[in-house]
């Protein structure tokens, strides 16, 4: 049986391990914006904005999703992709579908993380749904995380992030902490 430390206070703030990350390009000028309904594979590039509709099945192709500003999975939608990162320009991400099974690349400079936000974006991520099968790095350093859902979660994940809210009774949030050739963590850290 695994028993935790009592929680460390009045520590010193953690510098930002992805601080020298170079920034995706993106040379699509009014890039288009993504809407998926039904069942769709979609590949990797610039969109303005990606929304995921009720009851949608999509598969996201290996590569890069350079999102100008929102990223929406809606309630009912399943989301899975094998090599992916999603680069978050400057908008909220909102994950609150019947899955989320999406797998980081596993080389190159944005091995194992799965999400990347803009340095500067103060933007919110919130998870309701089914998130359990986010896999990677979640690098979101000026941003915050919500958590509302109640009951287990797991995540094979490691969060890079501002502020980490559960804001819902009976969370129980399990990070496991992501692992690859790249990344080896198992903590979880805020930073400045």
């Amino acid at each position: 049986n695994f028993e935790p430390a009592a929680p460390m206070t009045n520590q010193p703030v953690q510098p930002d391990p992805l601080k020298d990350l170079p920034v995706p390009p993106c040379s699509t000028h009014n890039p288009p914006k993504l809407e998926v309904s039904g069942k769709k594979s979609v590949n990797p590039g610039c969109y303005e904005e990606i929304v995921i509709k009720d009851g949608a099945t999509v598969f996201f192709n290996p590569g890069i999703y350079y999102v100008e500003t929102d990223l929406e999975v809606n309630k009912n939608a399943r989301v899975t992709g094998n090599g992916v990162m999603f680069y978050i320009e400057e908008g909220d991400v909102t994950i609150n579908g019947k899955g989320f099974d999406v797998t980081p690349m596993t080389s190159g400079d944005y091995a194992g993380i799965i999400f990347f936000s803009a340095r500067s974006s103060n933007k919110k991520y919130t998870f309701e749904g089914d998130f359990g099968g986010i896999e990677g790095v979640l690098y979101a350093a000026n941003s915050e995380i919500e958590i509302k859902k109640s009951g287990k979660t797991e995540m094979n994940a490691s969060l890079i992030v501002r502020k980490l809210n559960l804001n819902k009774d009976g969370v129980n949030l399990i990070i496991n902490g992501y692992e690859s050739a790249k990344w080896s963590t198992r903590d979880f850290r805020l930073v400045k």
